[in-house]
């Protein structure tokens, strides 16, 4: 494969213009366009504006990946890397500057030099090993640093000299627009040539993997072909929990789903195999606090009915089980009525009554919950003390008389 492989020397114009296409360029407006406006606003709007550059680092690892697997198209944002990636990677930006500040303090000013000179060649390196391994321990191991700098050789030194021109390249252009433009202008310029900075530094060092994949001992997925969809770290995941699940691995396979899902947004399939790994380990504690966050991912997909059966399975388990939002566990009790599912919604109604005794919509949780208690032919004993209660919280004429007649009907 590396044969057919254009050295990277040979394309520098493709590096340049790579975050000006397609998708790439997309983000780079949309993110120019609201950290811009995110930073007019004190306090918040910087804090939104932090979290939206966390975003774009994000993005840039999701380029330096696809990059790295031989696909020179920008792949759409489907955010595969974890959270706990972008911020490994805001701890090594912080180490490579904290370990020669303090170094220059205890040695010397030349000694602090010479470590922010080494920190500063091995920072492509430590990016690389991050983005492969996801490990702020392997990213920051000199040995793997050395092992990658030293296997490449000078090409690596010129992509480090070739990532030092882009950032100058972007800061230059920025001092430049800045005296020319007044602020709101010069302050998203500044931010369009910062992200294209980083867009194109990091499409570059995904490229060096590309290139001396096999040096590096790197197994690229290799282009797509056309129509094809890229393997996602979900899906992968997926095929390497299974496999353990079916070598008798559970517990090996629990603590990678676990790490997942703590780490990041995982699809929905994900989430059932954990809770099938779950069971077959018996963890009912570990389900219940397992279906909360399930249950809201399946609310948020709009999949009531699997949300549902969710609520059912977690109600055998604790009967004081709801859904995070009360507006949820409303209109999914109102789900199950309409399909047919009567014990289940007179089971979570009861569950909102019990939860909130002094609620405004009592009344109508009352009434529902003792029709059902009516229909179904269950003890109405409880529904005297719901109807009770509903009555003395409303002033409502109209809602008065109807829980007056539900008591009447259920004769008591």
């Amino acid at each position: 494969m590396s044969d057919r492989i254009v050295p990277f020397w040979n394309r520098l114009p493709a590096f340049a213009l790579y975050p000006l296409k397609g998708v790439t360029l997309a983000s780079l407006l949309v993110f120019t366009f609201l950290i811009t406006f995110a930073s007019l606003a004190p306090f918040i709007g910087w804090l939104l504006a932090g979290l939206l550059w966390l975003g774009a680092l994000k993005q840039a690892f999701e380029m330096l990946l696809a990059t790295a697997n031989g696909r020179m198209d920008a792949p759409v944002v489907n955010f595969d890397i974890g959270n706990g990636t972008v911020i490994r990677y805001v701890l090594l930006q912080l180490t490579a500057l904290l370990v020669p500040l303090l170094l220059g303090l205890l040695l010397g000013p030349l000694v602090g030099l010479l470590a922010l000179l080494m920190m500063g060649v091995l920072l492509p390196a430590a990016t690389i090993g991050l983005a492969i391994s996801e490990s702020l321990r392997v990213a920051l191991n000199p040995d793997y640093l050395w092992r990658i700098a030293s296997r490449i050789g000078w090409p690596y030194l010129a992509v480090v000299g070739l990532s030092l021109v882009i950032q100058y390249s972007a800061a230059n252009a920025d001092a430049l627009l800045a005296r020319a433009l007044p602020g709101l202008l010069a302050n998203a310029t500044g931010t369009l040539f910062s992200l294209w900075a980083l867009f194109a530094t990091f499409h570059l060092m995904g490229y060096l993997v590309w290139q001396y994949h096999e040096t590096l001992n790197f197994t690229p997925e290799g282009p797509l072909t056309p129509g094809e969809l890229p393997k996602t770290r979900d899906s992968e995941l997926l095929a390497r929990v299974e496999a353990l699940i079916a070598s008798g691995e559970v517990d090996v396979a629990l603590s990678h789903l676990r790490d997942e899902i703590r780490d990041r947004a995982v699809d929905l399939p994900v989430h059932e195999l954990y809770r099938r790994a779950l069971k077959l380990k018996g963890d009912r504690k570990a389900l219940l606090d397992h279906a909360k966050l399930m249950l809201q991912a399946l609310i948020v997909a709009k999949q009531d009915r699997k949300a549902l059966a969710l609520i059912r399975e977690s109600l055998q388990l604790d009967p004081t089980f709801s859904p995070f939002e009360l507006e949820d566990a409303e209109r999914l009790a109102q789900t199950a009525l309409h399909g047919g599912q009567t014990d289940l919604a007179l089971a979570m109604l009861k569950g909102l009554i019990d939860a909130h005794p002094r609620h405004v919509r009592l009344p109508h949780w009352a009434l529902q919950a003792s029709d059902l208690t009516l229909r179904r032919g269950e003890d109405p004993g409880r529904a005297k003390q719901w109807l009770s209660d509903a009555e003395s919280l409303t002033a409502d004429d109209e809602l008065r008389r109807r829980l007056g007649a539900q008591r009447v009907a259920l004769g008591l």
